[in-house]
């Protein structure tokens, strides 16, 4: 059996003060691009031609297992003051 290695990113809204974490066995960059037209995607609401977004990668290169364990402790930790953390199903 073939472990998948997987790859956490972070988005951050700056100007609603929201931050969502992703997990992909993709390219990061790619999954980023593709929630700006995922109607379905757990920031869906954040209009990113009109609003702060940045993104950056957290780790990459963990085995599956690992990283379901870090993206669940990252979305426990609590945000920066005023932010809210936008959780979505992995």
């Amino acid at each position: 059996m073939v472990k998948s290695i997987m790859n956490i990113y972070v988005m951050r809204n700056v100007t609603l003060q929201e931050v969502y974490f992703g997990l992909t066995e993709n390219d990061s960059k790619e999954v980023v691009k593709g929630h700006k037209e995922d109607l379905e995607s757990p920031v869906s609401h954040w209009k990113f031609d009109e609003e702060k977004v940045q993104w950056g990668e957290v780790q990459t290169g963990l085995p599956e297992g690992v990283a379901h364990s870090f993206i669940q402790a990252l979305r426990r930790e609590p945000p920066d003051e005023g932010w809210v953390v936008v959780v979505g199903v992995d």
